[in-house]
């Protein structure tokens, strides 16, 4: 089965985000040749590798990010009866859930900073302004970016009385 490690390898490569154009058409070229050399149905090889995986969310937000995800590749989710409604349960194959997983965990962690960025920034401008002790002025506060600045601004103009005076 020499041949369906080789297969397996070129569609890494087909679905791998970071590949080239020319890459992939290399590649999408070597599959043909190989399907059309070994009689293989390249479609049946990949059904057969299917499987049914769960990713349980932190919570609402999460889940909603990684059914972005899963719409992005073109993959359905299913919530299971009697579950946690945080559990997201998708059919795929594993090289696929590695990438989702790997996906969402960068996201995460992207989300997760810029909304620690613009939680300093909201309590900087609205809430009160934290003073440092005067023994400790050597010392700097979070640093804000002017994006972080901006989203809160546009996110609370709207909602608070107070929040819009102090932004006209």
């Amino acid at each position: 089965m020499e041949i369906e490690k080789k297969i397996e390898k070129i569609q890494a490569i087909l679905r791998d985000p970071s590949a080239s154009d020319g890459e992939k058409d290399v590649a999408r070229k070597l599959l043909d040749k190989l399907q059309d050399k070994y009689a293989i149905d390249i479609e049946m090889l990949d059904d057969n590798k299917r499987e049914w995986f769960t990713i349980k969310c932190k919570d609402e937000h999460e889940k909603m990010l990684l059914l972005r995800i899963l719409t992005s590749y073109k993959l359905k989710a299913y919530l299971k009866k009697n579950c946690s409604r945080l559990s997201v349960l998708f059919y795929t194959t594993d090289s696929y859930f590695q990438i989702i997983n790997a996906e969402l965990s960068y996201h995460r962690y992207v989300l997760s900073k810029y909304l620690k960025s613009v939680t300093i920034n909201y309590l900087h401008k609205f809430v009160l302004p934290y003073q440092l002790a005067e023994s400790d002025t050597t010392k700097e506060t979070d640093k804000l970016t002017d994006e972080a600045a901006t989203a809160a601004a546009f996110m609370f103009y709207d909602k608070n009385y107070t929040a819009r005076r102090l932004l006209v």
